[in-house]
């Protein structure tokens, strides 16, 4: 906020770069299946991710999102919307059920690169499960938790958020 050109430059950059160009313009079941479709592959990758040991890459993806949502609100607010309204009807109806997905996605990437990190500097400790199982448990689990949560956070970003906002 003490540099609106700033903002005003890294918000164009992340909508010419990291805004799916596909999303731009969207409404109602395209922006649906788009939002859906990117934090299902955002989530994927995170836990994913957690195959790499000792980067604990799977934080890049809530760091991301946060500053994303406060470059948003610097825009917002630099063009005198209601940070209140951005927040209590932009953000907060979808924002808390995808928090959560993102949340659990972190944190299953997480346990992964503990379990690979456990791995390499004990290699034959008996009481690891195989890491095959364990694998197959953190996808079904993203499958059976993340994937749903995703579903309800697009589906109230496409059709309730918009109607919030007084968009059309």
């Amino acid at each position: 906020m003490a540099r609106p050109a700033l903002a005003q430059k890294f918000t164009l950059y992340v909508i010419k770069y990291l805004v799916p160009k596909h999303l731009l313009g969207e409404r109602g079941w395209g922006l649906f299946v788009g939002i859906f479709f990117n934090n299902t592959v955002s989530t994927l990758i995170t836990v994913l991710a957690g195959l790499v040991p000792f980067l604990f890459l799977p934080m890049a993806n809530p760091l991301l999102n946060g500053g994303v949502i406060g470059l948003t609100a610097a825009t917002a607010r630099l063009t005198g919307f209601s940070m209140s309204r951005f927040f209590l009807a932009g953000i907060a109806p979808h924002g808390l059920v995808e928090l959560a997905a993102v949340s659990y996605a972190t944190g299953l990437g997480l346990s992964l690169t503990v379990e690979v990190v456990r791995r390499i500097l004990r290699p034959a400790d008996p009481q690891a499960p195989p890491f095959a199982g364990l694998l197959l448990g953190t996808l079904k689990s993203w499958i059976f938790v993340v994937v749903p949560l995703l579903f309800a956070a697009a589906a109230i970003e496409a059709f309730i958020t918009p109607r919030l906002l007084g968009m059309p």
